[in-house]
């Protein structure tokens, strides 16, 4: 196995306003996992992940719950696809 590995894609800055508090604890916490050697953002990253799908997994639910209450109950499958 070679020691050059692939980029897994694109990589893009997002912002996010957040309480002064909470940035201070990140960057304590950024330090110090650096300092054991490992890699905070990479920690964030697959928590934000993790978010993103539990998020579009609930809109999807209420979506789908949505079309039934209103009697237009639809095949969420078929949907997406269009």
């Amino acid at each position: 196995m070679g020691i050059l590995q692939q980029r897994e894609g694109r990589t893009a800055v997002i912002a996010l306003r957040v309480p002064s508090s909470l940035k201070a604890q990140f960057q304590v916490l950024r330090k110090r996992a650096e300092d054991a050697g490992f890699d905070l953002s990479a920690t964030i990253l697959d928590a934000l992940t993790r978010l993103a799908k539990q998020a579009r997994d609930e809109l999807d639910r209420m979506r789908d719950e949505e079309h039934e209450i209103n009697g237009r109950a639809m095949d969420s499958t078929t949907e997406k696809l269009q």
